[in-house]
């Protein structure tokens, strides 16, 4: 393992996460080193922990040219050296500059490269920029993001594979560098449920910890920078105070901004409501997780995962976090209740106030609430499962396997033949049918995926509150098409509407003059197109979706009017067309076609 940061101490988010990977997989067996930079000039050259072998590179801090060329060349001749006295099966890096030196190197060629995407190196570079004496602004700001920018994307083409911790990860990985989804392992983060779990009695907790009994306590643990948002909860608090003076925030972490943050909250007068706790040792940082009504992620920018977001979970702690980044991706399929609607203080500040009034007023609730926060990371953030999911990959590397001649792939719309096409959307490749010209993605989604998609991202992405004016407008054009093909609804008509969207059609369509209406669930609808999906290459399907443009998206709804015991005629042919998601409102638009079955 090569990585800019040293796994010990575990600092931050990226150091953890590579303390856990490396002590967990000799603990499986397998022989880890982990070369990276020191952390300061007297820090011993070696070390072992755990059985983790540890080499050290020094590099020169004097000045931000020196500390970038001492980082990438001091990786690169320590690895060198590593696999000369011992070679390696799998390279796996977790940075960019140490990365870029190794992943360049002779010594390395041949060998499986397995690249971990924490977050967009130029994007953390940009967000910190003017704060530190590596981060400068100005001309020589604007050249070391452009470094940067070059940097990653040339550990990026050099990895074998890329692993993320998120679907936000990923997405960013096509979006800055173009990576399609192919070369893309998802791994998520994870808790030490053992560590992390929660307190028999909460009050002795607090008690052990010197806090007040009866408060409402808020918590959150961060590196104190400016993307993590933390001024933007201080100024929550400060109109929070109005409605709950007596809760308390307890902010736990250093950085950059901890005197800049301290004076602000001085200036707000909220001396009695919040509290900076500095770094909190790992023993002690469980306790607080259990001690807090709530721990709050009020990030602002590039939230990759979210480590303290599991952790606090499995104390049994809920968790308020921002729409930003992965959170809603751990958060939504809990509860959507626990997404902030967004980041202005004015809506955290009652968000946060909503949820200590419900807790106040419904004790029981809550209770269930905290069992459900710690079997959600049970179910899917422990290590066992993520060290599963990583050893599988890292093995898979190692192996090198033949690429498998594999079987055709046939059109789920006609049955013909499909090709790889040169067709890329939001990284996915499509394949391309030699007889009807569909494009169909080339590796379907499962049926877990799709139904985590439709009962919880698909609801908060298309809720009542964001559906705009010019999407509802579009389901009443709808229907003005359909009265022109003459299929206005009687008495006797039917409307099935297969995905429903916010319900806004089925409305509209009642407004018209009493049409019976129908509705597919969201989880319905999902397990049913992942039985759709495992019968696709058996069954053929009457419908085929085209892109007017060569691009295709997946389509939001059908809709049919039925007309109970009558057929299509065979000529029947009925056409609508809508933008795809992510396209600007005169762009890329998806045409869905239904024929005669």
């Amino acid at each position: 393992m090569v990585s800019d940061v040293s796994p010990t101490p575990a600092e931050g988010g990226g150091t953890r996460m590579l303390w856990e990977q490396s002590s967990r997989l000799v603990a499986r067996g397998h022989d880890v080193r982990v070369v990276c930079r020191a952390t300061t000039d007297g820090e011993a050259a070696t070390a072992e922990r755990q059985g983790v072998r540890i080499r050290r590179f020094a590099v020169d801090r004097r000045t931000v040219r020196g500390f970038v060329v001492s980082s990438v060349l001091g990786a690169r001749r320590v690895v060198t050296l590593e696999l000369r006295d011992a070679p390696a099966d799998v390279l796996h890096v977790h940075q960019p500059l140490a990365g870029v030196g190794v992943l360049m190197s002779p010594a390395v060629r041949g060998l499986p490269r397995l690249y971990s995407f924490h977050s967009p190196a130029p994007l953390e570079f940009r967000s910190r920029r003017g704060m530190t004496a590596h981060h400068r602004s100005g001309w020589a700001g604007r050249i070391g993001l452009t470094a940067l920018w070059g940097t990653e994307r040339a550990c990026l083409r050099r990895a074998t594979a890329i692993h993320v911790l998120s679907d936000y990860s990923a997405e960013q990985l096509w979006k800055l560098y173009g990576v399609p989804r192919d070369r893309v392992v998802k791994i998520p983060g994870a808790a030490d449920t053992t560590w992390f779990r929660p307190a028999a009695d909460r009050a002795a907790v607090r008690t052990r910890l010197g806090l007040p009994a009866a408060r409402p306590l808020l918590l959150t643990v961060r590196n104190l920078e400016r993307r993590m948002g933390l001024d933007l909860l201080i100024r929550a608090m400060a109109i929070l105070k109005r409605d709950r003076p007596e809760a308390l925030l307890l902010i736990g972490g250093v950085g950059s901004v901890r005197q800049e943050l301290e004076s602000f909250s001085e200036a707000l007068g909220l001396r009695e409501q919040v509290r900076f706790l500095g770094f909190i040792p790992d023993e002690a940082l469980p306790l607080y997780y259990q001690a807090a009504d709530v721990f709050v992620l009020p990030t602002r920018e590039l939230e990759g995962f979210g480590l303290v977001t599991v952790e606090a979970l499995a104390c049994g702690t809920p968790v308020l976090g921002t729409p930003v980044g992965a959170t809603p991706e751990i958060l939504l399929p809990l509860s959507p209740s626990l997404i902030l609607r967004g980041l202005a203080p004015e809506t955290m500040a009652e968000d946060i106030r909503r949820y200590l009034e419900a807790e106040r007023q419904d004790p029981e609730a809550h209770a269930r609430l905290r069992e459900a926060c710690r079997r959600h990371v049970e179910a899917h953030y422990t290590w066992d499962r993520t060290m599963d999911a990583l050893e599988d990959e890292l093995t898979r590397l190692a192996a090198r396997p033949a690429a498998p001649a594999g079987r055709p792939v046939m059109c789920s719309a006609c049955g013909g033949e499909t090709r790889p096409s040169s067709l890329l959307y939001r990284g996915s490749r499509y394949r391309r049918c030699l007889r009807c010209w569909s494009s169909v993605i080339a590796v379907p989604p499962t049926a877990l995926e799709l139904r985590r998609h439709y009962e919880s991202e698909y609801l908060h992405r298309f809720s009542h509150a964001r559906v705009s004016a010019e999407r509802a407008g579009l389901f009443v054009s709808l229907l003005d098409r359909l009265d022109a093909f003459g299929a206005r609804p009687g008495f006797n008509a039917l409307l099935l509407d297969v995905g429903c969207g916010g319900g806004h059609l089925l409305r509209a369509a009642r407004r018209r003059g009493g049409a019976r209406s129908a509705r597919t669930s969201r989880g319905r609808r999902a397990r049913l197109l992942a039985r759709a999906r495992d019968s696709s290459q058996s069954r053929p399907t009457p419908a085929s979706f085209r892109s007017g443009t060569g691009r295709s998206a997946q389509s939001r709804s059908s809709t049919s009017w039925i007309k109970p015991g009558s057929r299509m005629p065979s000529s029947a042919r009925c056409t609508a067309s809508w933008p795809t998601e992510g396209s600007s409102r005169s762009g890329s638009r998806t045409q869905a076609s239904i024929d005669r079955g």
